[in-house]
């Protein structure tokens, strides 16, 4: 799989996953393509890291932090 940005004809720029294959039809070779959009993984993808770097720099902070009961 390959990862690319398409175009639609509205303008809007969506991120899509692209597998193709060998085959042949009828004597003649051809490709087997498959494209699937993938925008809201992603979006998703994203929010994830964007969190991630935030409990690491929470944590980085509370090394420095020291409780006393």
């Amino acid at each position: 799989f390959i990862e690319e940005k398409f175009l639609r004809l509205n303008g809007e720029v969506i991120d899509v996953e692209v597998a193709s294959v060998p085959i042949i039809d009828d004597g003649k070779q051809a490709l087997f393509v498959v494209i699937r959009e993938i925008s809201e993984r992603k979006r998703m993808e994203d929010a994830l890291k964007e969190n991630e770097e935030n409990l690491r720099t929470i944590f980085k902070a509370a090394e420095n932090v020291s409780f006393i009961p």
